[in-house]
């Protein structure tokens, strides 16, 4: 029964804002539409600004819809419009300014199609009227500066901020512990959707655990602002020292270029022995215990015979001393004879006598020719 009654009542309303001719029904009710940027950068906040102007004063809710955009992202800057008044032509008009913030996300010309408003109104004569108001199209070109053609991820904001909160810290840390760390991001002029995730950096020995962001907008008399919460928690698995933050945020200015805003860093000392402190702990070791085998081995074997002549002669033996001159006469002698007679039977015995050699065991090999004289030179 409401509904029926409701519709009685618009219907008239309906045919009667429809009779009206075009040059009439255009002083009653007018639209104007502005754009504050024609050649935005891709990312940046356009602003076009619908005001609706009637004769009396507006009476009833106003009705539109944004249309779906391929190359842009279209929203109001506030759920309310901004009421006041204007002259026409010396007449006064009641006014409606609708704010719309078109967000383009591609290089090129970005066309707007005309919105449809419809509004409802009493007159002069304080009669109801429901007319529907229909916007002009409007065309921006957006593009992409130099510096931001190799940079994938930015925004386009005038002021942009980055605050972190660590929890409590400590002198040094163990193996186990959690750290917990909240960052956020607040910037002007664009939506909390636009802000790019943070790429957090991995940590070889520690553990990294990324919430979920919180968005949120807010718009105060045409100020855009968006800010980004989210909270990352690090489970410290191996020690060491780690560098934690230091991420990087890219963002333009519209005025001074290209802005770079970093977290700060947070060094942290986890107690023990890191998985580098652990491999070079190995490494040492292995060198030691290599140079250790090298000398003992080193220890067991007998001296040289010029190393016995040069000790026995600082130690002035001189019985040893003449001995092992004599020695090392014969030594010469049988590699004189051993190279006469390389292909004797005997040369083998010979060859371990000249050396002190041990005598063979049956069943070992003799040393072969071509052994003996590689030996003997």
């Amino acid at each position: 029964m409401n509904k029926l009654i409701i519709l009685l009542c618009i219907v008239p309303h309906l045919l009667w804002a429809k009779s009206i001719p075009a040059e009439k029904q255009s002083q009653v009710a007018v639209i104007t539409s502005t754009i504050n940027e024609y050649h935005p950068v891709v990312g940046q906040k356009v602003t076009i600004n619908y005001l609706l102007a009637v004769k009396g004063y507006f009476n009833g809710a106003t009705r539109f819809q944004l249309p779906s955009l391929s190359k842009a992202r279209l929203a109001q800057s506030s759920q309310f419009a901004i009421n006041g008044s204007t002259v026409i032509d010396g007449e006064k008009y009641a006014t409606q300014l609708w704010q719309i913030d078109v967000y383009p996300e591609h290089s090129g010309l970005l066309e707007l199609p005309a919105l449809s408003f419809n509004v409802e109104y009493k007159g002069a004569e304080s009669d109801n009227h429901v007319s529907q108001l229909r916007s002009e199209n409007l065309a921006v070109f957006a593009y992409v500066p130099e510096p931001l053609k190799q940079i994938k991820k930015y925004i386009v904001s005038s002021d942009v901020q980055l605050t972190q909160r660590w929890s409590e810290p400590q002198t040094s840390y163990q193996v186990g512990d959690i750290i917990q760390r909240d960052i956020t991001i607040n910037a002007s002029d664009i939506k909390s959707i636009q802000i790019p995730a943070i790429k957090f950096p991995i940590v070889e020995g520690i553990q990294i655990n990324v919430q979920e962001p919180k968005l949120d907008d807010q718009s105060n008399r045409g100020e855009q602002t968006a800010s980004i919460k989210q909270t990352i928690t690090y489970v410290i698995k191996q020690a060491g020292d780690y560098q934690l933050g230091g991420e990087q945020l890219n963002w333009w200015h519209l005025e001074k270029g290209l802005q770079q805003s970093y977290f700060e860093e947070n060094t942290i000392k986890v107690s023990g022995f890191s998985p580098l402190q652990k491999k070079r702990l190995i490494v040492i070791s292995t060198v030691i215990l290599l140079l250790l085998f090298s000398y003992l081995k080193y220890r067991k074997m007998p001296p040289s015979l010029n190393s016995q002549l040069k000790k026995s002669l600082k130690n002035k033996q001189w019985p040893r001393f003449i001995a092992l001159l004599y020695q090392k006469a014969d030594l010469h002698a049988n590699l004189g004879l051993l190279k006469e007679n390389q292909n004797s039977e005997t040369v083998a015995q010979l060859f371990e006598a000249s050396y002190q050699a041990p005598a063979k065991t049956a069943g070992k090999d003799k040393f072969s020719a071509c052994k003996l004289k590689e030996l003997i030179k």
